[in-house]
């Protein structure tokens, strides 16, 4: 008995008659308020899933977008009847900020904080500094760090990481003192406000939705002044 052969005849690729062409559709891009609808109902999920908010706040656009539609999104919760949790906010002091910095971020710190009571959200804002052994600046005089120059990261992690990491672990013990649990056993959602493109044009989510940071500022200046 024979080996038995089969052909498979292939079309002809220069055969333009048997390629179909598929044109691909249009990307659609969203709306601003379905780019925030999406956002806020992300958080929603989060909240509703057990996890507890903490949102990383530097001061900046990106950060700030990021808080604000965190509030939005507790707003909606307790308007729909939920117990919704303490939103945490995070802040970094690196104690090496121009004093005018240092003024408007505890002035927009004090005005999330009256927003955050006249629409009744639970929050409250921890602010995070090295310390004196970990102090960046202190480290360079005392010889037991190098200044931070290309890939070196020291300044970054000793300003900002490191209190960072240590102010979320405080936050987590809170938490868990609060609802009578082991800090392990505390579930945290960190919100982070992230900038997809850098160019000058940097068209993002991120600065179209300024809009909403700047409306609650204005509620909390009125909140202030009645």
């Amino acid at each position: 008995m024979g080996m038995q052969q089969t052909t498979i005849v292939l079309f002809d690729v220069t055969d333009n008659g048997g390629v179909q062409t598929v044109t691909p559709a249009p990307v659609v891009e969203l709306s601003r308020s379905e780019k925030v609808a999406i956002a806020i109902a992300a958080i929603k999920a989060q909240v509703l899933a057990g996890r507890y908010p903490v949102a990383m706040w530097s001061g900046g656009k990106d950060s700030s977008v990021t808080v604000s539609l965190a509030l939005m999104a507790m707003r909606e919760l307790i308007a729909e009847g939920v117990a919704v949790p303490t939103l945490h906010v995070c802040h970094s002091d690196t104690l090496m900020e121009n004093p005018v910095v240092v003024a408007y971020n505890e002035g927009q710190i004090a005005q999330m904080e009256q927003y955050a009571k006249t629409s009744g959200i639970p929050m409250k804002v921890w602010v995070a500094s090295p310390g004196l052994s970990t102090d960046y600046l202190v480290s360079i005089i005392g010889g037991r760090s190098i200044i931070s120059v290309g890939s070196n990261t020291k300044c970054q992690q000793s300003t900002k990481a490191y209190p960072l990491g240590k102010l979320k672990r405080q936050v987590r013990r809170h938490i868990a003192d609060e609802i009578g649990v082991k800090p392990k056993a505390v579930e945290i959602v960190s919100l982070i406000g992230t900038r997809f493109d850098e160019s000058a044009t940097r068209p993002t989510i991120s600065i179209k939705l300024m809009a909403a940071l700047l409306h609650i500022n204005d509620a909390a200046k009125e909140a202030a002044q009645s």
